[in-house]
């Protein structure tokens, strides 16, 4: 027995399914402009003070599009007396990226330097040591998402104020 959809019924599928995809693109926008912004409320708040590099190394992983190598350099700081150790290097490490990349970030630091780590004024176990976005693709895609849903929800409002044809 084959049953048929009614052109109506078709359309409200069709609704749904862009309305699906929709919200989860600006789901995923929402997302990467909160991470620039937490990545931006460290990178302008956090204080700066001096750290002891105390190790380095290339965390091998591979994520589902290749490698997401990451960069890890082991240091210790004080704040008001009291000593901390930290292996973050970015504000918010989202991605990684190549070994050749994660290598070049740890050859920046060797063993014994004294360098500047970025403390949470608020919670002081808290530091990062490259006062740099993570990664400018996260704002592109964001831009580009952001602008992909505006122009779908655009294009959609217009043909649904069309009448059917």
């Amino acid at each position: 027995m084959k049953t048929t959809h009614s052109p109506e019924r078709a359309r409200n599928e069709r609704r749904q399914r862009y309305k699906t995809w929709a919200l989860g693109f600006g789901i995923l926008a929402i997302l990467l402009f909160w991470a620039m912004g937490v990545q931006a409320e460290r990178i302008y708040f956090w204080r700066p003070v001096q750290a002891t590099v105390v190790g380095r190394w290339v965390k091998v992983a591979k994520g589902r599009n290749g490698p997401a190598d990451q960069p890890m350099v082991s240091y210790r700081y004080q704040v008001n007396g009291r000593w901390y150790s930290s292996d973050q290097v970015y504000p918010l490490l989202l991605s990684g990226g190549s070994y050749e990349w994660a290598q070049r970030v740890t050859d920046r630091y060797m063993v014994g330097d004294t360098t500047v780590a970025y403390v949470d004024p608020i919670s002081p176990s808290h530091a990062f040591l490259m006062r740099e976005f993570d990664s400018p693709r996260i704002s592109l895609v964001a831009i580009v998402l952001s602008g992909l849903v505006a122009v779908l929800a655009a294009w959609r409002m217009r043909q649904l104020k069309e009448p059917p044809s």
